[in-house]
């Protein structure tokens, strides 16, 4: 049988081979020494120096909330009249366009409380802030 044929040709014959190939030993890399690439040095302008600025100060304490306006004053109330009923004294007065009857201790939609009549004047106490106002009346005695 002839020899394998390679690249068309007829394989030698006879040679007095065995048709052993030679083994062929890898060759080592030879030991080199591992070194790193050097990094070059950047000059100090390569980046601005505002870039980033380090700021070391503490930040200012937060400003307080300015304070709200104080709540827009109340309409004034407008005594019309007032009378005794046996010895119970009754004011008659306009409050935001509607008319109340108090007796002492009585108050207009928990703003204004009646206190009580004397010396000419109606006493009343504006509730929110707890001060006392006073009101001229007219003494019914004195026009009969």
């Amino acid at each position: 049988m002839g020899g394998l044929a390679l690249f068309g040709e007829q394989a030698p014959t006879g040679t007095g081979e065995s048709g052993v190939v030679p083994q062929l030993r890898a060759a080592t890399p030879a030991e080199r020494e591992q070194t790193l690439p050097e990094i070059g040095q950047r000059d100090a302008g390569s980046f601005p120096v505002g870039l980033f600025p380090l700021d070391l100060a503490p930040p200012p304490p937060p400003s307080r909330p300015p304070e709200p306006p104080p709540p827009p004053a109340p309409a004034e109330i407008k005594v019309l009249g007032w009378m005794m009923s046996g010895s119970v004294p009754h004011v008659f007065v306009e409050w935001n366009d509607v008319n109340y009857t108090l007796m002492r201790e009585e108050a207009v939609e928990d703003v204004y409380r009646f206190d009580g009549i004397g010396g000419g004047f109606a006493e009343f106490t504006y509730l929110p802030t707890g001060e006392g106002r006073r009101y001229s009346v007219r003494d019914p005695a004195l026009l009969e």
